[in-house]
């Protein structure tokens, strides 16, 4: 599906649950995104997020269980809650440095985000259950600025055995850690 180069938004649910949308190429011209655009899209595996895009709206992406590669641009700042939650097919997802926001469960439930995960600078909270359940994630590094780890944060998060909490944390919320953890600093 390609979409003209007029459209400057996607409303709200725009192609929720359209299950048999594979790829979609998304104009520059989109500077919004609005929730649940893509919620349920399960066999969407590929988009492209135009570069004008600074948020991504709740549910945005949500259970789109077959979405493989995604780029989230660098001017992106938010990326609100369940925008990823569900993606079990996501392997890779570098974080845009502009980020400064994660609402909750965003990433909850992404089962094959793999590796360690950069946390870029201007994060100040990680949110409740952000990245629950991303059970293949090895590795977190949280930057120095992040006053707030919520409830469930890395909860599930089965591949972490060492994690280290910056002094700059003030509250770590209930059940914030994976139980994996052998080291903690």
């Amino acid at each position: 599906v390609s979409i003209p180069g007029t459209v400057v938004q996607l409303g709200w649910c725009a192609f929720y649950a359209c299950s048999s949308l594979k790829s979609i190429t998304l104009p520059e011209s989109v500077v919004k995104m609005d929730a649940y655009v893509f919620r349920e899209c399960t066999a969407l595996e590929k988009v492209n997020i135009p570069d004008k895009v600074p948020m991504l709206g709740e549910h945005v992406f949500a259970e789109c269980k077959s979405l493989k590669t995604i780029r989230i641009p660098k001017g992106v700042t938010h990326i609100v809650s369940y925008a990823f939650d569900g993606c079990t097919g996501i392997s890779t997802l570098p974080l845009p440095e502009a980020l400064t926001y994660i609402g909750g469960s965003a990433f909850n439930g992404c089962t094959l985000l793999d590796g360690s995960l950069s946390i870029p600078a201007g994060i100040t909270q990680i949110s409740d259950s952000a990245f629950k359940d991303c059970s293949s994630l090895t590795g977190i590094a949280i930057p120095g600025d992040v006053t707030y780890i919520g409830a469930n944060a890395f909860n599930g998060c089965t591949g972490f055995t060492e994690m280290t909490i910056p002094n700059s944390v003030q509250t770590l919320g209930n059940g914030c850690l994976p139980l994996s953890l052998t080291k903690l600093t």
